[in-house]
């Protein structure tokens, strides 16, 4: 919209339409706010329960989670060889599908909304690892 209206404005500028002209277009065009962008994520919380005990409960700035993302996709993913049981290895590849680039931009086109969970995963003994993006 804002587009529009500046563009109205140029051709009044440039002598292209009249004063007249140039309050008919600018009234018949929506004089609504833009959009708003959707929030981009601020931070990742990390929550891990025990038998319903939380053993793990921390939030890390986005840009650092993002920058380790980032290294870990230009090194060929986090290696599953450093995990020590089943669920650490779930985790380990769901975080090796993950493109965040392509969830930053679900969330810039508003198709998904924060908070996004990256991971939820939980195994038979009670151990519970939820990764989301606030």
């Amino acid at each position: 919209m804002q587009e529009e209206r500046t563009m109205i404005l140029q051709m009044l500028k440039d002598g292209g339409i009249t004063v007249e002209e140039a309050v008919k277009l600018l009234d018949a065009v929506p004089a609504g706010a833009e959009k708003p962008l959707p929030p981009a994520p601020k931070q990742v919380r990390v929550h891990i329960t025990e038998k319903e005990n939380t053993k793990v409960n921390v939030t890390v700035p986005f840009a650092l989670v993002r920058a380790g993302l980032k290294l870990g996709q230009s090194v060929g993913g986090f290696s599953l060889k450093f995990a020590q049981d089943e669920l650490s290895a779930e985790i380990l590849e769901k975080l090796n599908k993950t493109d965040i680039n392509v969830v930053l931009a679900r969330i810039a086109s508003g198709e998904i909304t924060l908070p996004y969970v990256l991971v939820d995963a939980a195994d038979g003994e009670g151990q519970h690892v939820n990764i989301a993006l606030e």
